[in-house]
């Protein structure tokens, strides 16, 4: 996903913002583990200017801070997981008959 996606996510979702400011390493690693990203793509998609993985190892091991523009789009990404889980649930609720969960190993499988 591009940045500007990400950018996208970030004003759909402004409480990421205010959470953003105060994100350590350990809450950015839980983050992104969450949502299965290795820290080379944490590093290549999350900040606005795309970073190493050593620089991502960084923040979260607490040595460098961590741009707010990386977590603010990981707060937006999570956000948007979960809203698209709720409806997802939603719907399941509303026709359990009519659910079909698909799931991909690996990109490559998708």
């Amino acid at each position: 996903m591009p940045s500007n996606a990400f950018a996208l996510l970030r004003m759909r979702n402004p409480q990421a913002s205010q959470m953003a400011q105060t994100m350590t390493g350990g809450q950015f690693q839980a983050l992104r583990q969450l949502m299965l990203m290795t820290q080379a793509e944490a590093g290549a998609f999350l900040a606005d200017r795309p970073v190493t993985e050593r620089a991502v190892q960084y923040w979260e091991a607490g040595k460098r801070a961590i741009p707010e523009d990386a977590a603010r789009s990981l707060i937006a990404l999570v956000l948007e997981r979960d809203r698209q889980m709720d409806k997802a649930l939603a719907a399941i609720d509303a026709d359990p008959t009519g659910a079909v969960v698909v799931w991909y190993r690996s990109e490559e499988d998708w």
